[in-house]
């Protein structure tokens, strides 16, 4: 997949003169779930019945950070795990912009029409419940309205109905930090992953901007080795500066033939693999 960092100025700029159309979708992809999974599947298969390549645009943090930090949600993915999922599900180019308050200003029209101009899509498909634009006025309506207007076909997609209810990254953040990782697992279609480091004395440290599950023993995978792991979460507020900073939030119990080396950096992800055993 090919990673293009852009940012508001360009989008007031001439359509770029090496882009030949495509077929566009626009959001947060926070967790890049199983209903996401299905709008990104149906542009790929869009694009590869045009010949044109997929593009997903979206942002280095979740917009809240911006808009109203104290309401941000805990994160789903660190970006390179949210890249990385869109690599697996055959993205050509992922366009990455960095949301701030300039872009949160420009009018749901404005931001079609800029788009529409610098990326040339077919096709452009969106989520039931997209929002964008000032004060998040945009809307799938708004984006058809816009599509008959600058001559693209706007695809909107419906939810993904599992267990009862709609596939959201809130539903799934809930179902984490309740520990129920049987849910997450399902509404994800992969098991949940944690990013970070285990020291010395075993204790795992992971971004303090991941959602984490609830206190409770949990078996996971690490680099390929099954372990238990027994977490107790700090007590944790709104999420903090976006920084590189990690907190401790539980400690790894290996069974008597396997231990972690000291200062071991995980290479991969720690995973929960199974249900919450209890304390």
């Amino acid at each position: 997949m090919r990673l293009t960092i852009e940012s508001l100025a360009q989008l007031d700029r001439l359509p770029n003169p090496r882009r030949h159309g495509c077929v566009f979708t626009l959001g947060t992809f926070d967790g890049v779930h199983s209903g996401h999974a299905r709008l990104i599947n149906r542009a790929k298969h869009t694009a590869r019945l045009r010949g044109l390549p997929l593009v997903v645009m979206t942002f280095r943090k979740n917009p809240l950070e911006t808009l109203s930090p104290d309401r941000a949600p805990r994160a789903l993915t660190t970006l390179p795990c949210k890249l990385a999922a869109l690599t697996s599900l055959g993205v050509d180019e992922c366009v990455l912009y960095d949301f701030n308050e300039s872009l949160a200003a420009v009018a749901p029209d404005a931001l079609i029409e800029s788009l529409a101009l610098r990326y040339r899509p077919s096709d452009w498909f969106v989520g039931f419940s997209n929002t964008f634009g000032r004060g998040g006025a945009g809307n799938p309506n708004t984006l058809i309205k816009a599509g008959e207007r600058l001559g693209f076909r706007a695809h909107v997609i419906p939810a993904l109905v599992m267990h009862g209810g709609a596939v959201s990254s809130s539903r799934i953040r809930t179902a984490i930090m309740q520990g129920d990782m049987a849910l997450a697992q399902e509404l994800l279609g992969r098991y949940y992953a944690l990013q970070g480091y285990v020291g010395g004395s075993g204790v795992l440290s992971v971004s303090d901007r991941l959602a984490i599950p609830a206190a409770g023993m949990y078996s996971v995978y690490l680099d390929g080795a099954e372990y238990t792991i027994k977490l107790i979460p700090p007590r944790l507020g709104p999420p903090g500066p976006p920084t590189d900073a990690v907190t401790p939030v539980g400690r790894i119990l290996p069974g008597a033939d396997q231990y972690i080396p000291t200062g071991l950096k995980l290479v991969g992800f720690v995973s929960s693999a199974l249900a919450r055993a209890g304390m």
